[in-house]
């Protein structure tokens, strides 16, 4: 359990005393994006809100990492690179074939 690991002592029963607040914030939108209840949001890590956001709000997991990241490491880190086929075709050969695999609603035509 969360409230096993270190760090988070006490959060079962604070979580219990302030149900509202945690309402409020498995309601929100962006729960990623707003602070957490008291006094969590300054007592734990940046890291460790998103364990708290894994247990309340799962679905909210990958966009809070790609902020963090973004924030940690920078924009380079979460920005797909270019694509350029010449470069790609340059580093084939014909016993090394590009094989490419797409997904639905991609347009390779729209690369040549």
């Amino acid at each position: 359990r969360m409230s096993d690991l270190e760090g988070f002592g006490g959060f079962r029963k604070s979580f219990q005393a302030n149900l509202a607040d945690w309402k409020r914030y498995y309601d929100a939108k962006e729960p990623q994006k707003i602070k957490l209840p008291e006094p969590w949001h300054s007592k734990l890590s940046d890291f460790r809100k998103m364990t708290v956001l894994r247990c309340i709000r799962p679905d909210k997991v990958v966009q809070a990492i790609t902020n963090f990241v973004e924030e940690k490491l920078g924009r380079h880190f979460i920005e797909p690179p270019p694509f350029n086929i010449a470069t790609c075709y340059q580093d084939s050969t014909p016993i090394m074939p590009l094989i490419f695999v797409l997904s639905p609603g991609a347009d390779p035509m729209a690369a040549l």
